[in-house]
């Protein structure tokens, strides 16, 4: 019998020899190999530097949600309304990822895949019609319900938005509007079952799913007329529009992205008040009065008539404070430090890491552009770029087009729009883009020039330098058109710059 036929596949060099009949002569000695300390995971060690409360635990990110999950969303908001940096972040992030909207554009073809460019535009200018009146509130645009989401993203980690079928007044484009809620107030969890009482269906967190897929049946949302009774409404899945990051399988709610960052915020806030608590304090005692006798002296500054001014030690001037002392004492005047020279970079230190966490650059978030070049600025953006694309994405699909193809539907039932064969073929005219904002331009004579290298270099196409900047070809070869009409209408003549001008705008100083 061979040696590999004799021992399991994966045996043991030693295992394998000690089974085997030979003589002691040939038999060969094989030692025992030391087990390494390294031969296994050592993030799962328990030791001195580990937390040995969470090994072997799996937390369910449901349960998570479920008890920490509105406590987050507090503490964030708080921090937005009296921190500056969170508040900042979430600006930033909104306009970055919204800033005048993420617009549509109608792309419907032809059987040749041509587009059909008086649809289009009679699609655009419907949507852009009603856009005016999507909210239910009738106070936001569509637009600017695209930024109260992206701040809701980060605040909340979710957005709740109800659709109601029932317009705003008689005068409503359409019988569509969207109404936005935070989930945390609105969702009803005193009624979740955990899956014991209705067998297939399951309710957590306010959400009623199919244990079998996951994907939601109806929201429990608190009754607004209830006064305290304990109702609620039920409201089909298919009526709502609930946007959350998806972190974990089976994740039902969503959760705040600055969870990790709550308690750095917070300790740094607390860092920077204590600080200038403690410099304002310094500034205000200016000295002491060291006295023999100190009982006296503070008899003598207690507070009596007013009437009698003789009797004052202390007297107040408009900037200024006069002290009479008397015999045998003096002034000495406090020297407590003021903030020294490491609480900048402390402070930088943990702005940066606020950073990180809020996924904003430090320059915008602190808005110091100090030692900054144009390839440290080109770098951050594009890595901020890098990071902002999932999001607004994410926007896209999970509000854009679900709205959009409501839009249209209703829109064609209604009569307001007239689409041929709409009822047969509704997903030719579903065809769209959605165009977000551009990242601005850090330096736009080299990027400018590095764009007209790639058009030559057949490298980029027209439309992706024009979808950069954020804006549609189309629109700029219209605007280029009509200010080309209106020079010749108006008999005005443009003269072209040097080349050396164009490549040194410094030049202008100088001939000036």
């Amino acid at each position: 019998m061979s040696l590999i036929s004799s021992t399991a596949p994966f045996a043991r060099p030693s295992a394998a020899v000690s089974k085997i009949n030979l003589p002691a002569a040939q038999k060969q000695i094989v030692p025992k190999r030391r087990r390494s300390k390294r031969s296994q995971f050592t993030g799962s060690t328990i030791g001195r530097l580990t937390n040995p409360s969470i090994t072997n635990q799996s937390y369910n990110i449901n349960d998570l949600i479920s008890t920490h999950g509105n406590a987050l969303r507090g503490r964030v908001q708080d921090l937005a309304r009296n921190f500056p940096h969170v508040s900042r972040a979430i600006n930033a992030r909104a306009a970055f990822i919204v800033k005048n909207g993420i617009k549509q554009q109608s792309r419907v073809v032809d059987d040749d895949g041509n587009l059909i460019l008086p649809l289009n535009q009679k699609i655009e200018s419907a949507f852009n019609f009603w856009a005016d009146q999507a909210d239910s509130s009738g106070k936001l645009h569509y637009y600017e319900i695209q930024d109260l989401l992206a701040r809701q993203d980060f605040e909340c980690g979710e957005s709740l938005i109800i659709k109601r079928y029932n317009g705003q007044s008689g005068n409503s484009f359409i019988p569509y509007s969207l109404d936005i809620h935070e989930s945390w107030d609105v969702l009803d969890t005193s009624k979740d079952d955990y899956g014991y009482a209705n067998g297939a269906t399951e309710t957590r967190l306010g959400i009623k799913y199919n244990r079998a897929t996951g994907r939601p049946i109806s929201y429990i949302f608190r009754d607004p007329d209830d006064y305290g009774f304990g109702k609620t409404k039920e409201i089909p899945a298919s009526q709502v529009i609930h946007m959350f990051k998806t972190l974990r399988p089976r994740q039902l709610r969503g959760i705040t992205p600055f969870s990790a960052g709550i308690l750095l915020a917070n300790d740094l806030d607390d860092f920077m008040g204590a600080t200038l608590d403690a410099a304002k304090m310094v500034a205000k005692h200016l000295g002491v009065v060291s006295s023999p006798d100190p009982m006296t002296a503070q008899l003598g500054m207690s507070e009596i008539d007013t009437d009698v001014d003789e009797d004052l030690r202390i007297e107040e001037l408009e900037n200024a404070i006069i002290t009479y002392l008397g015999e045998g004492e003096k002034i000495n005047f406090a020297s407590n430090p003021n903030p020294g020279n490491d609480f900048p970079a402390y402070v930088k230190f943990l702005i940066e890491m606020v950073s990180i966490t809020t996924g904003c650059p430090y320059e915008i978030l602190s808005g110091d552009y100090s030692g900054y070049t144009f390839v440290n600025l080109r770098v951050s953006r594009n890595d901020f770029k890098q990071f902002l694309e999932p999001e607004q994405g994410r926007m896209i699909r999970h509000f854009c087009m679900p709205t959009y193809k409501d839009f249209l539907d209703i829109a064609t039932l209604s009569g307001r729009l007239d689409l041929p064969g709409f009822s047969k073929n509704s997903y030719r005219y579903y065809r769209s883009e959605w165009q977000p904002p551009g990242m601005p331009s850090v330096d736009p004579l080299k990027e400018t020039k590095a764009y007209i290298d790639q058009l030559k270099a057949a490298v980029k196409s027209p439309q992706e330098w024009a979808k950069e900047r954020g804006r549609d070809l189309e629109e700029i070869y219209q605007e280029i058109k009509q200010a080309d009409e209106l020079r010749k209408k108006y008999n005005i003549t443009t003269e072209d710059s040097s080349t050396a001008l164009a490549n040194a705008p410094s030049a202008v100083e100088e001939q000036d």
